[in-house]
């Protein structure tokens, strides 16, 4: 994102100096003479009165174009909404990969170690090995990834327009509030611990240990509060917040080119 802002400031500064050379040729070219007028006429055979005379496009015309592209091509980004929602749903299917044959691999990332220390969230244990509840949540992140990637394969207006631009807003909103509830619902949660509202938030190995020690997880939610499941739902967060970026930045070309296709069709 800042560098894409850093992109902006250039392509805005280039766009200015474009400004500038169109009001140096407004008065030049912003009228055509009537010798031209009557030049494109005769090359039409004199047949002006069922055929009229194409319009002259002037040079001041074809800078405002070349002016007004590049203005829309500030505004999009430097990675399509397209690419960023295939890489989401293959980062689905690999962490399915890895929930099925070795969930130790994800659980001992450097960046799940990071946010959960960070954030005070214990370890489950039951990351370590193979069972069948990561076995199940394997399957159902391969097919999340898999029907993903099939709705791409779709017409451009209908896949992203229809159903991701739908779909994007819906699953930011429950990434956003599972990640918060994450946090600060959590024995380590500056709402429960006060004394410790300034300070780092502390693991509460023994709380979350007793309880999955003895199975009892309550309603299930409290289950939730670990630092894998905290970093999986912040990092869908990033990842579909970019996305509806990206898309909100696409969507009139999509229209745009949307609406040449059906004009060719209609030929």
């Amino acid at each position: 994102m800042p560098f894409n802002c850093f992109l902006k400031v250039i392509l805005g500064s280039f766009s200015k100096r474009n400004t500038k050379v169109l009001r140096r040729t407004k008065h030049k070219h912003l009228r055509v003479t009537s010798h031209q007028r009557t030049s494109i006429t005769s090359q039409d055979g004199g047949s002006s009165a069922h055929h009229p005379a194409p319009l002259y496009r002037s040079p001041y015309h074809r800078l405002c174009r070349e002016t007004a592209t590049t203005r829309a091509s500030v505004t999009m980004g430097l990675i399509s909404a397209k690419t960023i929602l295939t890489s989401i749903s293959l980062f689905h299917i690999t962490l399915a990969f890895f929930f099925i044959t070795r969930p130790a691999t994800i659980a001992d990332q450097g960046v799940v170690w990071l946010l959960g220390e960070a954030m005070g969230l214990p370890h489950s244990a039951h990351f370590e090995t193979q069972s069948p509840t990561t076995a199940f949540l394997g399957i159902v992140l391969g097919l999340w990834g898999l029907t993903d990637l099939v709705s791409l394969s779709m017409p451009e207006e209908i896949a992203m327009l229809h159903h991701w631009g739908s779909q994007v807003p819906l699953r930011l909103t429950f990434s956003f509030f599972l990640t918060l509830y994450s946090f600060f619902f959590s024995a380590s949660s500056p709402l429960y611990n006060q004394a410790a509202k300034l300070n780092h938030p502390a693991t509460p190995a023994y709380n979350f240990g007793v309880k999955e020690a003895a199975g009892d997880w309550g309603w299930g939610g409290d289950a939730l509060k670990n630092r894998v499941f905290f970093t999986f739902m912040f990092v869908e967060t990033f990842s579909w917040f970019w996305a509806l970026m990206s898309l909100n930045d696409e969507k009139r070309d999509i229209l745009k080119r949307a609406g040449q296709r059906r004009e060719k069709e209609r030929l």
